[in-house]
């Protein structure tokens, strides 16, 4: 069981990172020259002003593609005591509804994922390494559970595991089930207030138009009924706003700071950030229409000095969108009491 949970939860857990290869993913588009200024209080009422009254029953679609590689070395051996490659290209599209035949999940694409941890205790080493690597299907539809899989597991030093299985579960989900499971836990209000009124009014009360001032790479493009916020930072914009970043939030604290101390202060992170980050590039859009959050997308990329760090990751968030094409061989995948237990063993060692 401890490989199953292994290999779905390693999928499940990027499915907030997803890609579908219908067409190439990318940032939300907008034009710079649609460029507007919006003060503090209109970009408030802009998110007061947005609907969610459809969002637990809106359909959605989650987007990734990218790796993240990240290492850590051993200052006496110089091995590499921790290590963790993922690379992840998946989609994932639900529709939620208080009918349970209304209720659809798939999630489809490809992982290649190995973690290794080595710890050293006293007169003692211990280390935990696991690979999965495959394509994968998960897919709910009219109360039932499918799992499809054409991968392989390894964990430590055992040999390697092929899982490659069409699997539906026997159990179906009831109306009775679901109103108790999933509706009874849900708070309408949650739902209709995702950006609760104290929060806005905290907003509201700062200076938040000196915020913006201070951070001038959050933008807003107006294209009819459609508003795109964007906020980029790059490690050229991060290190040039510095000073300003300091003296506004020691100015917010109530703290008096010489000019020479908030100068000296930007100076020394300037150069920690030196030190650690080689290339840092991030991107956050959020698209509203017509009062509606339509998407949400972010690309982050970083690379540390030392090599260690190496991200490349592009999410994306639409809501709204038309289901994707289901497998039409759903009715002849085999029925079993416990989803993902059919793993072959092979000669292959790591």
């Amino acid at each position: 069981m401890k490989r199953l949970l292994v290999f779905i939860f390693s999928m499940m857990l990027v499915l907030g990172l997803s890609a579908c290869k219908e067409e190439a993913l990318e940032l939300p588009k907008f034009s710079k020259d649609d460029a507007v200024e919006l003060t503090a209080q209109e970009m408030v009422q802009l998110f007061e002003n947005i609907d969610y009254s459809a969002v637990d029953s809106e359909s959605f679609k989650m987007q990734t593609e990218g790796y993240v590689k990240y290492k850590e070395i051993d200052a006496f051996t110089n091995k590499a005591t921790n290590e963790l490659s993922m690379t992840i290209d998946l989609m994932a599209y639900g529709v939620m509804g208080s009918a349970i035949e209304d209720v659809k999940l798939l999630v489809e694409g490809n992982m290649d994922l190995s973690v290794f941890q080595q710890e050293y205790g006293y007169e003692s080493l211990s280390y935990e390494n696991f690979k999965v690597k495959g394509s994968m299907g998960a897919y709910f539809v009219d109360g039932y559970f499918y799992l499809k899989a054409d991968g392989s597991y390894q964990e430590d030093d055992q040999l390697k595991k092929e899982a490659v299985f069409k699997e539906k579960y026997s159990q179906q989900v009831t109306q009775t089930m679901w109103d108790e499971m999933i509706l009874s836990n849900v708070d309408p209000d949650a739902v209709s207030g995702m950006i609760p009124n104290e929060y806005l009014q905290m907003l509201e009360s700062a200076d938040l138009q000196a915020l913006m001032d201070v951070i001038p790479n959050l933008k807003v493009y107006k294209d009819g009924n459609k508003y795109s916020i964007v906020f980029s930072i790059n490690k050229t914009q991060a290190t040039d706003s510095m000073t300003e970043v300091i003296a506004y939030y020691y100015e917010l604290l109530g703290y008096e700071m010489s000019e020479e101390q908030v100068q000296f202060m930007a100076t020394e992170m300037k150069a920690e950030i030196d030190e650690i980050v080689k290339e840092l590039d991030f991107t956050y859009v959020i698209s509203i229409e017509n009062n509606r959050v339509v998407q949400m997308a972010e690309k982050l990329i970083f690379k540390s000095v030392d090599g260690l760090i190496d991200i490349n990751l592009l999410n994306v968030m639409s809501m709204g969108t038309q289901a994707p094409k289901f497998p039409t061989d759903l009715d002849t995948y085999k029925v079993v009491d416990e989803l993902g237990t059919d793993f072959t063993e092979t000669t292959e060692k790591q």
